[in-house]
């Protein structure tokens, strides 16, 4: 082992003592080769963005290397004009907040290829600190192939993530007006979450509606168990024995109604998903989604 490692390490010292420039033409080979010579930058922003398009063809066209453009749409759409009369077929840029997206579509349509940056990533090599020289850097880097850009999905794919993350923030946004309704009805010591696993059930959601209708006989209401439930009604009923407030019962209503709320929106987006069907799961089979 230590006999390979000695030849690998002589081997190395005489490619190292080869290495003598002769002639300055020999310096073009130390150089860093251009990976996307067709290449912009973009800096983006909530009001504005710079365009940074290789100097190189700056020159040959005889126009501005930095461009600034505004966010609005038909701005957009003539940075694109741009982008394309230059010649340029990839851009550089960052992926900020959730301003890229209508320019990464819409340089994406025009046949030009983004590289979507990580902003942390791009801010580890240092470098500019301006809107416009962080345009200029961005496609610096960019020309000899020093970002890697993100993965973005196909625009199918990316809208069917785009529903699946809002019905994520639905149902997080309802289990918080379940859990205040829970609290509504341990504070009147209606502890139904005692006797039922889950109140927002079918057995609880009736016990919920017919407290907000004015019913207050334990045994009427304990009426509403589900046969599946592992408590008896009487169990049920000692748990709905309560101490009722005006304030709270007014919490619990103005609670259940936010609950139900978002109850539909996530009723609705499922049968929006459920007739979504991108190109690629086509070969897998959709179950209806459960309310």
């Amino acid at each position: 082992m230590e006999k390979k490692t000695k030849n690998k390490r002589e081997e190395v010292i005489k490619i190292l003592e080869k290495q003598k420039i002769r002639d300055v033409k020999d310096l073009e080979s130390y150089k860093l080769s251009e990976c996307h010579p067709d290449s912009a930058g973009i800096d983006l922003g909530s009001k504005d963005m710079y365009v940074a398009i290789n100097p190189s063809i700056a020159a040959e066209l005889d126009i501005a290397i930095v461009h600034r453009f505004e966010t609005f749409t038909n701005d957009l759409l003539s940075c694109r004009d741009l982008l394309v009369s230059c010649g340029i077929k990839t851009v550089a840029m960052e992926s900020t907040s959730v301003y890229w997206t209508t320019i990464y579509f819409i340089l994406e349509e025009a046949g030009i290829k983004v590289c979507l940056v990580n902003p942390k990533k791009f801010r580890m090599v240092p470098g500019r600190k301006t809107d416009i020289t962080d345009s200029q850097w961005l496609q610096t880097l960019h020309l000899y192939g020093l970002l890697r850009g993100s993965f973005h999905p196909p625009q199918d794919i990316s809208m069917l993530r785009s529903y699946m993350r809002e019905r994520d923030s639905i149902i997080k946004e309802r289990s918080t007006f379940v859990q205040r309704m829970q609290k509504a009805l341990v504070k009147m010591n209606l502890l139904l979450h005692n006797v039922i696993d889950d109140i927002t059930g079918k057995t609880g959601m009736q016990i919920i509606t017919s407290i907000l209708a004015g019913e207050r006989d334990p045994k009427y209401l304990a009426s509403f168990r589900d046969p599946h439930c592992k408590k008896s009604e009487e169990e049920i009923a000692e748990a709905l024995t309560g101490y009722y407030k005006e304030d709270q019962l007014y919490l619990l209503k103005i609670n259940y109604q936010s609950f139900s709320f978002f109850d539909k929106q996530l009723l609705d987006l499922d049968k929006q998903i459920t007739k979504f069907r991108p190109p690629i799961l086509s070969q897998f089979t959709v179950r209806p989604f459960r309310k």
